[in-house]
């Protein structure tokens, strides 16, 4: 199984690189309400389940805190 490349999608806190996203989709005329997905080595990441736990912590890690949460 390939090594899982969901960390590297930290790169969102890489506003450089986030903005040349940006550019870049504008460029290519893309909608507000298009929808998107990333490919690293030609692989899908939407394909590969192995990022779910970490998109579970880095999540939890960015949003407030709820102690009514469950």
């Amino acid at each position: 199984m390939p090594e899982c490349r969901a960390p590297a999608l930290a790169f969102a806190d890489e506003w450089v690189i986030v903005e040349r996203i940006a550019n870049d989709l504008l460029a290519h005329r893309a909608k507000p309400a298009d929808k998107v997905t990333l490919a690293a080595d030609g692989t899908l990441l939407a394909d590969d389940s192995c990022w779910h736990d970490w998109w579970r912590r880095y999540r939890a890690s960015i949003l407030p805190s709820d102690p009514d949460r469950t």
